[in-house]
């Protein structure tokens, strides 16, 4: 990172928490991270958003607030 980047240029992943060999792996465990230490509840603002125990079958994370419950994807490539 440049000297006169922006300190928002950091997307904030924890970049040492990805030692899978696997990329799709890797991936997974640096978006669950970023998602529990940034995101917001979409249906009421809350923050933070708390994850459910590991391998739930119902959802990813959960909001404390207003109990809305979310199941983080990702894809590989564009979507548009």
């Amino acid at each position: 990172m440049a000297e006169d980047d922006a300190p928002w240029s950091n997307f904030g992943f924890a970049e040492e928490a990805a030692v899978f060999k696997g990329p799709t792996q890797n991936a997974r465990v640096l978006s669950e991270g970023w998602v529990a230490a940034n995101a917001f509840c979409p249906s009421c603002g809350a923050t933070p958003l708390t994850a459910f125990a590991a391998n739930s079958p119902v959802a990813d994370f959960h909001c404390g607030v207003c109990a809305e419950e979310y199941e983080l994807k990702a894809t590989k490539g564009r979507t548009d």
